[in-house]
């Protein structure tokens, strides 16, 4: 993770002062987003956790269901609060207009689609309840560090203009949120095929006692 954000933050600091306070500022505002939405991951995974030991899958499934229900109605709602309240909120750090154009850049780009981050999230620590925690690795370490290196060392010098820093800011902003869709379209079939393994072996233990018992 630290390899990938020093590669996007000196992409960022070159474009400029302005773009680095514009990010800087964001950043204190839309980190509330992920902590209200990472509370959700984390009760999920407990949950998760809890009723895998107890073989319910019913209740399992009907936590990840809550899960993404709860993170996506949440973090729409706080999206939306945050795109008509980023002007005052970060009014509040800067008044150079220059700045506060660039903030609703990260705001539109990063701040508004946080849902994606919520949903992303309740994948990773869904599977990491079912005991899968180097499959949620994995998914993690392509999604989070591979793709976006690849982003800043392919696509961004793709799209990058000199005249433009506003769009060049644009392109950096969207590595997040294109990571998080991809990590979601790459979760959603892998958390699938999971739970039918996951459902399956508890279904084969509780044959096993049962005939156990039965031999008793």
């Amino acid at each position: 993770f630290s390899l990938a954000n020093v590669i996007i933050m000196s992409s960022l600091n070159a474009l400029g002062e302005e773009i680095m306070t514009a990010n800087s500022i964001v950043k204190e505002f839309d980190a509330m987003i992920l902590e209200v939405l990472h509370g959700f991951t984390l009760a999920s995974l407990a949950v998760i956790s809890q009723n895998l030991g107890a073989g319910k899958m019913d209740r399992i499934k009907k936590t990840v269901f809550t899960s993404f229900g709860l993170v996506t109605g949440v973090g729409t709602v706080l999206g939306i609060i945050f795109y008509f309240a980023a002007p005052m909120l970060c009014g509040i750090m800067t008044d150079t207009p220059e700045v506060l154009e660039y903030c609703m850049v990260r705001v539109v780009i990063v701040g508004v689609p946080y849902v994606l981050c919520g949903i992303a999230n309740v994948l990773q620590e869904s599977l990491r309840g079912l005991g899968y925690s180097n499959t949620s690795l994995m998914i993690s370490i392509f999604a989070n560090i591979a793709f976006r290196i690849m982003w800043m060392f392919l696509v961004y010098p793709a799209l990058y203009s000199e005249t433009n820093i506003r769009n060049n800011y644009g392109y950096i902003c969207l590595v997040w949120p294109v990571s998080w869709v991809i990590m979601i379209l790459v979760g959603i079939p892998i958390l699938v095929l999971m739970f039918k393994k996951t459902k399956k072996r508890i279904e084969n233990e509780q044959k096993s006692r049962v005939c156990e018992s039965v031999g008793a």
